[in-house]
Parts: C-alpha cells; structure tokens; sequence
C-alpha cells in the first residue's frame, strides 16, 4: 500500500483520515495550510475521496475534545488537557451547543463532489471488536 506524501503525484483515489480533516477544519492546527493546499489538489484533479462514517464520529469527538480544552484554557482552569471529559460529562449544554459546529462540519463535508462515505457492515464492527481483544486497543482515545 503506498503512502502519499504532499508534494508527490497527486492520486486517482485516496481514504482521508480524520487528521487531514481535522486540519483542514481547525484553522489553527499544525498542518493547516498544508492540508488545506492538498485538499485544493485533491478537487482539481477530481480525486475520488473515501471516508468511513466512522471517521465522522471521530471527527466530531476530536473537535469536542478540542473545543472543551480550549474553553478551559480560556477560563484559566489547570490541567484542561486532563479535564476537559469531566467538564462536559458536567455540563451536556456545552455538547449541545457543540453539535451546532459538528453540523457545520457535515455540511461541508457533504458538498464535497467526489467523497464518499463508506458505511461499516455488522461484520467490519465484530472484526474491529476481535481486533480490540487481539491488541488491547481502545475503540477511541480517552483519558
């Protein structure tokens, strides 16, 4: 399988992964103006663009995550890197207003021409789950 870098030929098809929209959508994430560059390349060329749904569920849990550090940080609270969970499991109003930016997000996203969202079968969520037993992996990152 071969790994893309920016500056090479830009491909027929590609899976964005969650990083790459994330920092497209956060204008002030690292790779931001790098990613956005590419995203440009990507829809001159017509590339066919691949995202699992549940990429956009990681997405939206990336940018909460975010959005409540950020929050914290702006209210001079310690640690908001290692607070920001309990924040919202305290306060739900926060996540309801969040779901507002999460919308925005779908919406761009879906007037992408040429993406498509993959749907995940039964079968790819049990093989993600042996997968899980296999490698102790977590289902998403938690703190």
């Amino acid at each position: 399988m071969p790994i893309y870098n920016f500056k090479d030929k830009v491909p027929d098809i590609v899976y964005l992964d969650t990083s790459f929209l994330i920092n497209i959508l956060v204008a002030d994430a690292k790779y931001y103006q790098e990613c956005l560059n590419y995203s440009e390349k990507l829809k001159q060329k017509n590339t066919i663009m691949l995202l699992s749904i549940l990429g956009l569920d990681e997405l939206w849990y990336i940018r909460l995550k975010l959005s409540a550090i950020d929050f914290l940080k702006k209210r001079d609270k310690e640690n908001p890197e290692k607070k920001w969970f309990w924040f919202l499991k305290e306060n739900s109003e926060y996540i309801k207003n969040f779901s507002q930016l999460a919308e925005e997000d779908l919406i761009k996203l879906l007037q992408i021409n040429n993406l498509f969202l993959i749907e995940i079968t039964k079968e790819q969520m049990i093989g993600s789950l042996e997968l899980m037993k296999k490698y102790a992996l977590f289902p998403k990152e938690v703190n």
